[in-house]
């Protein structure tokens, strides 16, 4: 039994307490049987929410998570996002 890989896509994630307390309990959940590997944590909320969240996260996670706006900067168009999605972009916890 290998790792369960897990993406979790939330809708209106309040202040993003949830993301901080998944991105700091990865280790146990890996420990479990059988392990589960939350691989992306995924926000859509309202743009004042979510400035509220990027504070938010960004004081309290000590680094575990990496904040990003959607769409990325460098993707201009639907075709780059679906390509970013088939080649995996890169993944929102540090190693």
């Amino acid at each position: 039994a290998g790792r369960r890989p897990v993406h979790i896509f939330e809708v209106g994630a309040g202040f993003g307490s949830l993301p901080r307390l998944v991105a700091s309990s990865r280790q146990r959940l890996l420990a479990l049987l059988p392990p589960t590997d939350v691989q992306t944590y995924v926000v859509l909320d309202v743009p004042s929410v979510i400035d509220l969240q990027s504070w938010y996260l960004q004081r309290t996670s000590n680094n575990t998570v990496q904040v990003r706006n959607w769409p990325p900067s460098d993707l201009t168009s639907w075709a780059s996002m679906s390509r970013c999605v088939e080649e995996r972009c890169p993944p929102l916890w540090p190693p």
